[in-house]
């Protein structure tokens, strides 16, 4: 007779410490998502890359400060989105030419005597709204794909995976700021339309600015993440659906930038 008692369970995979998680989802994202799935799910996997993510985002914009060069075309930026609201003014006669012009001088001094004020005040929001666009791009991800192929797998599972991908684009962000120092331009990508410095919300800055490598990268490996989340035998599709809803993310911004020029950033 049987002994059901003898019957062998599929034992866990041994669970990844910290740095070789870091370093898996970089050389083999497959097998270290396939370990976190494998396992209980853990704070840490999504936290601390999240954390980390911001605060190099956040960098880039004290990397600028610091830079005259690259100071001097914030401004220079900031101060044209400004004159395009002071035009709107002088055509509708609310102000005259030398009133909008004052008003600019006083606005171009304040800017660059406040720029360290304002650029702590956006590290404030860039930690809430990192935290906030973390979890709506990853419920929204999870959601979708789950609806698309049935998969199974936990929502918690599914944060791990999706926060360690984060140090992807941690590798982005460092890259960024090194581009951005070797050329004194201003980025917030590596994109052909970034080195030309073309805008990203006409047709063909927009179009360029898909040419990115590492940010495709980065969502092939979201999309292989989400495929071990739910123990799919065909990673494929679920990369190839997330890179296309990034994508069609992209072109809904791209509407949406011409009515809110702020939106921009995330084309």
């Amino acid at each position: 007779m049987e002994d059901n008692n003898n019957v062998m369970l599929e034992p866990e995979d041994d669970e990844l410490g910290f740095f070789d998680k870091l370093v898996g989802v970089f050389t083999e994202p497959g097998e270290t998502f396939k370990s976190v799935v494998n396992n209980d799910p853990k704070f840490s996997d999504w936290f601390f890359p999240l954390i980390l993510a911001i605060i190099f985002g956040v960098a880039l914009q004290f990397v600028i400060i610091q830079t005259p060069e690259l100071k001097q075309k914030q401004i220079e930026v900031q101060m044209k989105e400004m004159q395009k609201s002071f035009q709107e003014q002088i055509d509708a006669g609310n102000i005259t030419e030398e009133q909008a012009e004052a008003q600019m001088e006083n606005i171009m001094k304040m800017m660059e005597e406040n720029m360290v004020i304002g650029a702590l005040f956006q590290a404030i929001i860039a930690f809430i709204a990192g935290f906030i666009f973390f979890f709506v791009f990853l419920a929204g991800l999870f959601f979708i794909l789950k609806m698309l192929f049935k998969g199974e797998g936990s929502f918690a599972h599914a944060m791990s995976t999706y926060g360690l991908s984060q140090y992807l684009g941690i590798l982005n962000s460092i890259a960024i700021v090194i581009a951005m120092i070797a050329t004194g331009n201003l980025m917030n990508g590596l994109t052909v339309a970034d080195f030309l410095g073309m805008e990203k919300t006409e047709i063909t800055g927009f179009l360029l600015g898909k040419i990115e490598p590492l940010r495709w990268w980065y969502w092939a490996v979201v999309g292989l993440g989400f495929a071990k989340v739910h123990k799919s035998d065909s990673p494929g599709k679920y990369v190839i659906a997330t890179l296309v809803i990034y994508f069609v993310f992209t072109i809904i911004m791209f509407f949406l930038a011409q009515k809110f020029s702020f939106l921009g950033y995330m084309i």
